[in-house]
């Protein structure tokens, strides 16, 4: 494992000797990976993880958003599916080399006889492989494509080549029974490429564990300067921007971002997203507490405010538009326009194969349990989509990808209809509410 502090590689019996140092330049290691379980992490992958989605320092993020981001660097990655079938192209060739040239002599009037059960198990086994690999939670779901991608091929090629080989020796059996083994793969694997997308993610890291491995590097390396702590709504100043109620009286905001989450306004208001488009942000729970009442204040006397709501695809984030329109605290009143930027389940529905979805019972008791008046808003996927427990926060995008989403909308919101840039708005219901039919 390289020193991050001087790039030089040292080896277990290195970072033995020196008890965790390096034999270098004497700077700890955070992480010994020989000595991790199931997850095993290196301080290189670390620092470049930190570096890359803070963007070298550059942006600040979230705890569940660096989870998130680790997480899937670290699961089992696969390239595409041409890469998976090269080992099963050089294993049937190794086998069908071996079955027609080593064996003994004594065998060599069984080779006939023994080519069709051996293809029949290689290919039922690898095929079995696959198939559990593309109904895994612990892989991303590109990888589970590229496996389901692969499990059709097989299926494709093992029927083709069984077929021929039986009708090349005038077999009737061996017909039958590739039409038994390898038919049956292609069915699968169509079947399965059809509800890849209903395969829900889980992470395989947790909380503890990411706290335990920010606390190791700290100790190592002091600090990971862009990482938020959590938001404490009852601090009297924001942690990052420092803004007194007399400066914020000194703005005039004719635009709104309203998150469900305090940890995304906060990631936000960090990141200077209100400097860059004139705008204030706040939580739908009244993050930051210390300028919450008169920012809210302010925006009740524009009346041509325009409200962005942005939110995770869950029950409580599909809540927040109605929530806007209707809580007495917000914007009853019909002169402000509010615009919902997602994540709606429409917008996973369309994309299911980039986004990280959860799926647990308490989501789905909370979807049914909606008011009415926010369901008849979705269309029957949607809602059957969320009934089934499923949702996906939007603390699994990055900040930058979160930032240019948002800002893709502010900008494409200046005009209604369909903008230059191929972003369609729709009203979703009267009173001046509408949505956004994708999410960046």
């Amino acid at each position: 494992m390289k020193c991050i502090q001087c790039d030089t590689d040292n080896n277990l019996k290195d970072r033995t000797a020196n008890r965790g140092l390096c034999k270098n330049c004497q700077h700890p290691f955070a992480f010994e990976p020989r000595t991790m379980n199931d997850v095993k992490i290196t301080d290189p992958l670390f620092a470049k993880a930190i570096a890359d989605l803070s963007l070298n320092d550059t942006l600040f993020f979230t705890p569940k958003q660096f989870l998130y981001f680790l997480d899937k660097r670290l699961k089992r990655q696969y390239a595409d599916w041409v890469s998976i079938i090269i080992p099963y192209i050089l294993i049937g060739i190794a086998i069908l080399w071996i079955t027609d040239t080593q064996l003994p002599i004594g065998f060599k009037p069984l080779k006939s006889l023994l080519i069709a059960p051996i293809f029949i198990i290689f290919n039922l086994t690898y095929a079995l492989f696959l198939f559990g690999l593309s109904n895994s939670r612990t892989i991303s779901s590109q990888a589970r494509i590229s496996n389901v991608t692969a499990l059709q091929f097989i299926g494709i090629i093992s029927l083709v080549i069984g077929l021929s080989y039986s009708m090349t020796i005038e077999s009737e059996i061996d017909f039958a029974l590739s039409i038994i083994f390898f038919a049956p793969i292609v069915i699968i694997g169509y079947i399965q490429n059809n509800r890849i997308a209903n395969i829900p993610d889980s992470l395989i890291i947790n909380d503890s564990q990411m706290r335990m491995w920010f606390d190791a590097w700290r100790d190592a390396t002091n600090s990971i300067d862009r990482l938020l702590p959590a938001p404490n709504i009852s601090q009297s100043s924001n942690p990052v921007n420092n803004l007194s109620n007399a400066d914020v009286t000194d703005y005039s905001f004719d635009r709104l971002v309203v998150c469900n989450s305090n940890e995304i306004a906060q990631m936000l208001i960090a990141n200077n997203f209100h400097f860059e488009n004139n705008c204030a942000i706040l939580s739908i729970t009244g993050y930051p507490i210390n300028i919450f009442e008169t920012v809210l204040q302010m925006l009740h006397r524009n009346p041509e405010l325009m409200v962005y709501a942005v939110h995770d695809a869950s029950p409580n984030g599909i809540s927040l538009v109605h929530q806007l329109r209707n809580d007495p605290t917000w914007f009853p009143e019909i002169t402000a326009t509010i615009i919902d930027l997602g994540l709606l389940p429409c917008h996973v529905i369309a994309n299911t194969r980039n986004l990280f979805i959860h799926q647990d019972s308490k989501s789905a008791t909370a979807a049914t349990q909606l008011l009415p008046v926010i369901r008849q808003t979705f269309t029957t996927s949607e809602l059957d989509w969320l009934d089934a427990g499923n949702y996906v926060e939007l603390e699994s995008f990055t900040p930058k990808q979160l930032i240019q989403i948002l800002n893709r909308g502010i900008a494409n919101s200046q005009d209604f209809g369909t903008s230059d840039s191929g972003t369609i708005w729709m009203s979703v219901e009267i009173d001046r509410i509408y949505a956004v039919e994708s999410f960046g």
